[in-house]
């Protein structure tokens, strides 16, 4: 997780969209603004730092990060940053995101992204939050990290991060 809120906030709103159904109209997915990035998300409604975007439905896998063989499971797995003991020799979960969570591009630095994200294994779920306002017609943007970013998000010709 990125930035912080509140476990049992996140929960609660989960389990609200849970009993009313999970589908959200305020987001639609076109050509990313970030050349040769493929789909990205976008916003059809404003978002106030601290709004949950989306939830998302994941599959838990019961191998670790350290194992991952396959790239482009590892272009599109995210692992809850953890520090038990497993994690700390095997490396974290895998977490598949379903639906739009496969597609959130990266923001092409951490200052620029306007929505970070929550893991939450145990109930198979994912949340996007907006970090700062997102307004109708702007692409979603969260940050993977600097080593992801290097790895699958830039360009060729682009000097690595210092």
């Amino acid at each position: 997780m990125n930035e912080k809120i509140s476990f049992e906030l996140l929960l609660e709103s989960y389990k609200s969209h849970l009993e009313k159904g999970i589908c959200n109209p305020n987001l639609e997915v076109k050509a990313s603004t970030i050349p040769d990035a493929g789909l990205g998300v976008f916003a059809k409604t404003d978002f106030a730092p601290q709004d949950i975007v989306e939830f998302c439905h994941c599959v838990v896998f019961d191998w670790r990060r350290k194992y991952i063989r396959e790239p482009r499971v590892e272009q599109y797995a995210y692992s809850p940053a953890c520090q038990c003991d497993d994690c700390k020799k095997h490396g974290a979960q895998i977490v598949m995101p379903m639906g739009f969570g496969m597609i959130y591009n990266s923001a092409p630095t951490e200052e620029a992204m306007n929505c970070f994200f929550a893991i939450v294994p145990a109930h198979r779920m994912m949340a996007f939050i907006a970090k700062k306002p997102i307004k109708a017609g702007e692409e979603v943007l969260t940050w993977w990290g600097q080593n992801y970013f290097d790895k699958w998000c830039k360009r060729k010709d682009e000097p690595a991060a210092q």
